[in-house]
């Protein structure tokens, strides 16, 4: 008889170093609320869940401050920050300030703000939202999109990171070993 171990408790201080190996982009996601304000929070929880429709989710946390927001709208942008929009990143990802004092934005759909100069944009129409622990996983139906041809911010090990090629598969020992100096 095949026996499984009995399951460990998951501590989640090392559940969080454990994922932060995986490197993800930054976005700030934003939307306007019924009343006209505008709302925007950091998220690394992005990611595409099909092409065919043009679906992609990201996560919240239940308790954050702009959770109705988003949970009541009907539309809401992902812009892909760029890699010199650190500050953004932080200014989103904190409460209570006014995040959009002094931060350059245009109106996308349906009124929700996207911020310029960033590497990508994406504009959705809310599809279905489901709860899962203390989160709300929201998938949106993508309606528009660009790409700017600027380099896009990542974040991995609790650090920000700056994305560069890795052409190393492809090519020859020497190629490969002028590469790695150059990047270093």
């Amino acid at each position: 008889m095949d026996r499984e171990a009995p399951l460990q408790a998951i501590n989640a201080r090392e559940l969080r170093q454990v994922l932060s190996t995986f490197v993800t982009g930054v976005t700030v996601v934003t939307t306007v609320d019924r009343e006209g304000r505008r709302h925007g929070v950091t998220a690394n929880s992005f990611t595409s869940v099909s092409l065919e429709p043009p679906l992609v989710l990201w996560s919240q946390a239940l308790k954050a401050f702009s959770h109705p927001a988003f949970r009541d709208a009907g539309r809401f942008a992902v812009n892909i920050l760029a890699d010199d929009q650190i500050a953004l990143s932080n200014r989103f990802a904190r409460a209570g300030e006014d995040k959009f004092g002094g931060t350059a934005v245009r109106e996308g759909l349906g009124g929700v703000p996207l911020i310029e100069g960033c590497a990508a944009y994406v504009e959705c129409r809310h599809h279905v939202a489901h709860e899962a622990g203390d989160h709300m996983i929201f998938v949106g139906h993508v309606e528009r999109m660009a790409r700017t041809g600027r380099r896009p911010l990542a974040f991995g090990g609790g650090r920000y990171l700056i994305a560069q090629p890795h052409d190393f598969g492809r090519l020859s020992a020497e190629e490969a070993g002028a590469n790695r100096k150059r990047l270093q």
